[in-house]
C-alpha cells in the first residue's frame, strides 16, 4: 500500500523503459517515469525529470526505488498514441502496472 501523504505531481508524463544492452532479460528491465514536475523539493516546477525506477503503483500514484512518489497528471498525448499503436491499452485510473 502506497501513503500518498507525500507527493510530487508530474504532468505530460510518460513511463521509459531503460536502454538496454542487447543481453537484460525485459523482466529484468527498469521502468522510470519522465515528465514536467511540480512541488518536487529539488526541481523548479515545470522543470522535465526522469524519476528512479518505478516500485509500485496504486491508482495515480506511482512509488520510485528512492521512496518519491508521483501522483500522475495528464499523460504525453504521444505516449498515450504509442501505446495504442502497440495495442497496449490505457486505463487513466490505473495508468501504470507493476508486477511482482
Amino acid at each position: 500500500m502506497i501513503n500518498p501523504a507525500i507527493v510530487v505531481r508530474l504532468e505530460h508524463w510518460a513511463v521509459k523503459i531503460e536502454d538496454a544492452d542487447g543481453y537484460t532479460a525485459p523482466e529484468l528491465l527498469r521502468r522510470n517515469l519522465v515528465g514536467e514536475v511540480y512541488g518536487h523539493p529539488e526541481h523548479r516546477d515545470g522543470k522535465r525529470i526522469r524519476s528512479t525506477s518505478i516500485i509500485a503503483a496504486q491508482g495515480r500514484i506511482v512509488q520510485t526505488r528512492t521512496g518519491r512518489r508521483y501522483e500522475l497528471g495528464e499523460p504525453d498525448p504521444d505516449y498515450v498514441a504509442w501505446l495504442r499503436s502497440k495495442g497496449i491499452p490505457f486505463d487513466p485510473e490505473h495508468p501504470v502496472t507493476v508486477k511482482p
